[in-house]
């Protein structure tokens, strides 16, 4: 399943990893799914690493719990099956079609993807909630904003594999150090 807030081209192939901007502006503004599309009218997910939680809000938009779901199973970072963030921007960057009407000449690697490169895989977690605030996040970007409201659970998603992967990296370092 392609999420509903992916850039597409114009004969709609999906560059997987890039988002469209004014789609994540409706889905906050409309309390819409990030992957579905769809209205969200009671219980919604926020995925989230630490540093969202630190800041109560997050600049992605919600999901219905069906899509949480298959997203905490399907997105290997979410799921806690990849180590590391990948080294390089997503190839769908450079990625551009023959078609004229096409919108991918002007894509560009999503803000902050950059300090994210080659960095280890974080913990993430998924924050229930039946409503948000529309904010500016302190980068200036429109963000669903938890401060002062209530939050019906907040649980680790990925831990098992995460608990693993950092067991490894501990394994393979104190090798590394003989």
């Amino acid at each position: 399943m392609v999420p509903f807030i992916t850039l597409q081209h114009h004969d709609g192939k999906a560059a997987l990893g890039l988002v469209n901007s004014d789609l994540v502006e409706r889905c906050l503004r409309q309390r819409r799914c990030s992957v579905c599309g769809k209205v969200i009218a009671s219980r919604m997910v926020f995925l989230m690493r630490q540093f969202d939680l630190a800041r109560k809000c997050s600049a992605e938009p919600a999901l219905c719990p069906p899509c949480a779901a298959y997203s905490q199973i399907a997105c290997p970072m979410v799921a806690g099956y990849m180590e590391h963030y990948r080294k390089s921007v997503t190839p769908f960057v450079e990625r551009q079609c023959d078609d004229p009407a096409c919108v991918c000449r002007a894509w560009t690697a999503p803000e902050g993807s950059s300090a994210r490169l080659g960095a280890p895989a974080e913990q993430w977690y998924a924050l229930w909630t039946m409503r948000y605030r529309l904010i500016r996040d302190s980068d200036g970007r429109l963000a669903a904003g938890f401060t002062g409201l209530r939050v019906l659970a907040l649980r680790e998603v990925g831990r098992p594999r995460m608990q693993a992967i950092t067991q490894r990296a501990a394994a393979q370092s104190g090798q590394e150090e003989r």
